[in-house]
C-alpha cells in the first residue's frame, strides 16, 4: 500500500469581527474567595472579536471566503485569571493584578440572531482570557481545562471541513478590561487562537466497491494522546522575569509601566500567536486518551478510485507511526499505518493520504461501541460467520427487533455486550427470549450498568448485570438476579440469590420461591406474595402476604404489610403490619416504633414479638358498636370508632370493667365510651388526628390522655354531663391540649378531675 505524508499549513478559520457588549445589570461575576471586593466594575465592556488571517494556505478547504461564521446561540467565555496584588492608588496595572493559573471569575457572552453578543453580568476590571466556544463547568478556583472529546464532521464538503475545524477545536485570546471614570468599560480587541492542532486525513479508495465512512479512530503504537490541557499564564515561554505571560510584550506596551513588567523593545521576533499557544499546558496528572475519534455523519459514498477528506483535532506535537481505523457501513478497515512522523501544530497542520482496497475491509468480531449503530453493524458485518461477537460499550445503546432477528437467524454464535457501566435498552418488540440463547451481558464489578426491559421478557437463568424492568419481567427459574423493578415482575418458579429493588408490582406466585440474598426494597411499590419470599431486608411500600415471607433480625418494615393467612417474619417494624385471618406474624427485635394490627385475627392465628420489652402497640380495631368482651387478650391497644361499652350481667345491670391492660384510642370522629354510669378502668387514652372521643355515662379511671391533633386534622376530647374522667383520688393529666390543633370540652360530673398539661386544673 502506497502512503504519502504531506506537511501543509492549515489556515485559521476566518471569522468576521463582531461587537460584544455586556448588559447593564450590575451583577458580580462568579468569584473565587481571593478576589478583592475593591476591584472596580468595568460596566459595559465592549469587545471586538476576530480570528487573524491564515499564515498559510491549505489543500483541505479552510479558505477565508468559505470560513466558519458565528451563528445565533454561539457563546464565548470571559475568564478572569488574576488576583488583586496591590490596592495602592498609584500602582501600575502590572503591579495591581497578578496572573494566576485558575479562573477567579467568569461570565458568558451569547450571540443573538442580529449578531449582538450580551452577558448577564457586568465585568470587573482585570486580565481576561476569552474562550470560544463557551465551556460549561467553569468554576472559580479551578483551572481552565479542555479535552478533545466528541469530535464530529458532518459531510465531506469544504464547508463541512471548515465547520468541523471550528466546532471541534477551541480558541483562546487575551485582553485587559479597564474600568474608566464613567464605568463604561475599556474597548478591547480580542484575537482568538486555536488551542488544538489539525490533522487532515485523505482516504483514497483503490477497491472495487463504494464505502460510507462512519468513524475514524487514531491510535499510537504505545501510550496515548495528551488530550487534557489548561490555560496557564504563569508558566510559558514568552515570559517576564518572574516567568509569567508577558502582558506588556503581548500588547506592545512600551510605556514605563510596560518596561517595569518586562517589556524588551529589542525583542523584535515576539509572536502574539506563539505567546497564546504557549499558554496551553498539559494538565498535570491527566490520563492520556487512548484514541482520538472523529465521528462522521451524512458522508456520501466513497466511490472506487475516489477520495474524501477528514480533519481530526490533536494536541500539537510529533507523533510516530500513527495507526488508523476506519469504520464504514460495509465493514472496518483496521490498523492502517501512518508510517513515519506526523507533526502538527496550531500554526501548521499535517495532511496524510492513506489508500485502501477491498482486501483491507474486514468484519471484526469485537468493537468498541459508542452508539446503537455500532452494535448493529457489528452484527451485520458478521451475520454469515460462525463467530462469537463482543461489543464493548462506550455509551448507552438499544437492542432493536431487527438487530435481534439478525443475530437469531444468522450464523454468528453469540453476542456478548460488555456494559462497562452503560445501559442497554431492549426495545418493546424484542423477542421475549432475548436474554437467553445468543445474547449475553457482563458489567463492571461495581454493577454500574443497566439492562433496561421495556416489553416482556422471561428469564430462566441469572444475568451478571443489573436488570431494570420498565415492562413485564417473568422470573421462571435460575440464580443470581439483580433487579430494579418499576414495572411488573412475576416470580413463577424457584429463583435463588435475587437482589431486588421494587418500586412497581412484584408478584410471587403460588408455589413459587424467591429466596437467597433478597434485598427486596419496595419503595412506593406493591408486593403480592403467594409463594415464598425469603430474605426481605427493607419494605418501604405495600405488601400483601398470602404465603411465607421471612427476614432476619436486621430486616425492617417502614411501609405497610397486610399478612393475610400467611407467615411473616420481620426484624424491626417501624411501619404498619396487619395480621389477619389464619396468619402468623413474628417480630424478632422491635415493634416500639411501629403499629401491629390484629383486626379480624382468627382464634388460632398467632402473633409473637420475641423481645417482650420491645412489644410496642398491638392494636385491635373495633369500629362498630362493641362490648369490652370483644377485646383480644393478644392486644394491648383498642382503636375505637363507635361505642365501646361494658358487658352487662345476667340481670342486665352494668358492672365495673377493668381494662387496665389496654390503651383505648379514638380513631374516628364518633368514638364513644359508655358503661351505664359504672367505672371503666383503662391504662391510658389517645385521640388521633380527626377524631373526637366522647366520655358519656361512664366514670373512666385513666391516668393520662394524649391528644394527637395536627395541622391536617384536629383532635377533640368531649366529657358529657353524664361522664367522668379521673384517676382514682388524683387527677387525669391531658397532654397536648396546649397545642393549636387540640381541644377539651369538660361538662363532666363532680368526680371529674383533669389537669391540663402546663395549665390550671379544670
Amino acid at each position: 500500500m502506497r502512503r504519502m505524508n504531506k506537511q501543509i499549513g492549515l489556515a485559521i478559520v476566518s471569522l468576521a469581527a463582531f461587537g460584544v457588549v455586556a448588559c447593564t445589570e450590575e451583577h458580580d461575576l462568579p468569584q473565587a474567595a481571593g478576589l478583592s471586593v475593591d476591584r472596580p466594575l468595568a460596566g459595559q465592556a465592549s469587545l471586538r472579536v476576530s480570528v487573524p488571517s491564515p499564515e498559510a494556505d491549505t489543500r483541505l478547504g479552510y479558505e477565508p471566503g468559505e470560513g466558519y461564521h458565528f451563528e445565533a446561540g454561539d457563546s464565548l467565555a470571559a475568564c478572569l485569571m488574576d488576583v488583586a496584588a496591590s490596592t495602592d492608588a498609584g500602582a501600575s496595572w502590572y503591579e495591581k493584578y497578578r496572573l494566576t493559573d485558575v479562573v477567579t471569575g467568569h461570565v458568558a457572552f451569547v450571540r443573538d440572531a442580529e449578531g449582538v453578543w450580551s452577558a448577564g453580568s457586568d465585568l470587573r476590571e482585570g486580565n481576561y482570557f476569552f474562550i470560544y466556544p463557551y465551556k460549561k463547568g467553569l468554576k472559580a478556583g479551578s483551572p481552565c481545562r479542555f479535552t478533545l472529546e466528541g469530535q464530529v464532521q458532518r459531510g465531506t464538503s469544504r464547508e463541512s471541513l471548515t465547520r468541523a475545524f471550528a466546532e471541534n477545536n477551541l480558541y483562546a485570546g487575551y485582553a485587559p478590561i479597564v474600568a474608566d471614570s464613567a464605568r463604561q468599560g475599556h474597548g478591547a480587541s480580542v484575537e482568538l487562537r486555536p488551542v488544538f492542532a489539525a490533522l487532515g486525513i485523505r482516504l483514497l479508495n483503490d477497491g472495487r466497491q463504494s464505502y460510507h465512512v462512519r468513524r475514524l479512530t487514531l491510535r499510537l503504537p504505545e501510550g496515548g494522546f495528551p488530550n487534557a490541557v489548561a490555560i496557564d499564564p504563569t508558566d510559558c515561554a514568552y515570559a517576564t522575569a518572574d516567568g509569567r505571560f508577558n502582558i506588556a510584550q503581548y500588547l506592545g506596551d512600551g510605556s514605563p509601566d510596560g518596561v517595569e513588567a518586562g517589556y524588551d523593545p529589542t525583542f523584535g521576533n515576539y509572536s502574539r500567536r506563539e505567546a497564546m499557544r504557549d499558554l496551553m499546558c498539559p494538565l498535570p496528572g491527566a490520563e492520556p486518551a487512548e484514541t482520538a475519534i472523529l465521528s462522521v455523519e451524512g458522508a456520501e459514498a466513497l466511490g472506487r478510485q475516489d477520495s474524501q477528506d477528514f480533519v481530526i483535532m490533536l494536541p500539537e506535537g510529533t507523533y510516530a507511526d500513527l495507526l488508523l481505523d476506519v469504520e464504514t457501513d460495509e465493514g472496518r478497515i483496521h490498523n492502517l499505518s501512518l508510517q513515519g512522523e506526523t507533526v502538527v501544530s496550531t500554526t501548521k497542520g499535517a495532511l496524510r493520504e492513506v489508500r485502501f482496497t477491498d482486501d483491507d475491509v474486514s468484519a471484526l468480531p469485537e468493537v468498541s461501541a459508542s452508539s446503537t449503530t455500532d452494535v448493529e453493524y457489528l452484527i451485520r458485518w458478521n451475520v454469515n460467520t460462525a463467530t462469537r461477537l463482543t461489543a464493548n460499550l462506550d455509551a448507552n445503546i438499544r437492542i432493536t427487533r431487527r438487530m435481534y432477528e439478525m443475530l437469531r437467524d444468522g450464523e454468528s454464535l453469540s453476542l456478548t455486550v460488555n456494559l462497562n457501566g452503560h445501559s442497554v435498552v431492549l426495545d418493546e418488540d424484542v423477542d421475549a427470549t432475548a436474554l437467553g440463547g445468543k445474547l449475553f451481558f457482563s458489567d463492571t464489578p461495581a454493577g454500574e450498568g443497566r439492562i433496561v426491559v421495556t416489553g416482556e421478557q422471561r428469564l430462566t437463568r441469572g444475568i451478571p448485570a443489573v436488570i431494570r424492568n420498565e415492562g413485564k419481567l417473568v422470573l421462571a427459574e435460575g440464580e443470581e438476579y439483580d433487579i430494579e423493578n418499576p414495572g411488573v415482575a412475576e416470580v413463577r418458579g424457584k429463583v435463588k440469590g435475587c437482589v431486588l429493588e421494587n418500586s412497581g408490582v412484584l408478584s410471587v406466585g403460588e408455589g413459587a420461591e424467591l429466596e437467597g440474598a433478597t434485598s427486596n426494597l419496595t419503595k412506593d411499590g406493591l408486593v403480592l406474595n403467594r409463594g415464598r419470599l425469603d430474605g426481605m431486608l427493607l419494605n418501604e411500600g405495600r405488601m400483601a402476604n398470602y404465603g411465607e415471607s421471612t427476614g432476619n433480625a436486621t430486616s425492617i418494615n417502614k411501609g405497610e404489610i397486610d399478612n393475610q393467612a400467611g407467615r411473616l417474619t420481620i426484624g424491626v417494624n417501624q411501619g404498619a403490619i396487619h395480621a389477619e385471618g389464619e396468619s402468623t406474624t413474628v417480630i424478632l427485635a422491635d415493634n416500639t416504633q411501629g403499629l401491629l394490627f390484629i383486626t379480624g385475627l382468627a382464634e388460632n392465628g398467632n402473633i409473637l414479638v420475641e423481645a417482650r420489652d420491645k412489644r410496642g402497640p398491638v392494636i385491635q380495631e373495633l369500629y362498630e358498636d362493641a362490648t369490652t368482651d370483644a377485646a383480644d387478650i393478644r392486644a394491648n391497644t383498642l382503636w375505637i370508632g363507635a361505642t365501646l361499652c361494658g358487658a352487662k350481667d345476667r340481670e342486665g345491670n352494668a358492672q365495673d370493667i377493668d381494662l387496665s391492660a389496654y390503651t383505648v384510642t379514638a380513631a374516628r370522629p364518633s368514638a364513644r365510651m359508655e358503661n351505664g354510669g359504672k367505672e371503666m378502668k383503662v391504662a391510658s387514652l389517645q385521640v388521633l388526628p380527626g377524631a373526637t372521643l366522647y366520655v358519656a355515662q361512664a366514670s373512666v379511671d385513666c391516668p393520662s390522655v394524649r391528644m394527637e391533633g395536627n395541622e391536617k386534622a384536629s383532635a377533640e376530647l368531649f366529657i358529657s354531663n353524664w361522664g367522668n374522667l379521673y384517676n382514682g383520688a388524683g387527677a387525669t393529666v391531658v397532654d397536648g391540649t396546649g397545642e393549636e390543633y387540640n381541644s377539651v370540652r369538660n361538662y363532666g360530673g363532680h368526680d371529674t378531675r383533669i389537669v391540663v398539661n402546663g395549665a390550671a386544673e379544670m
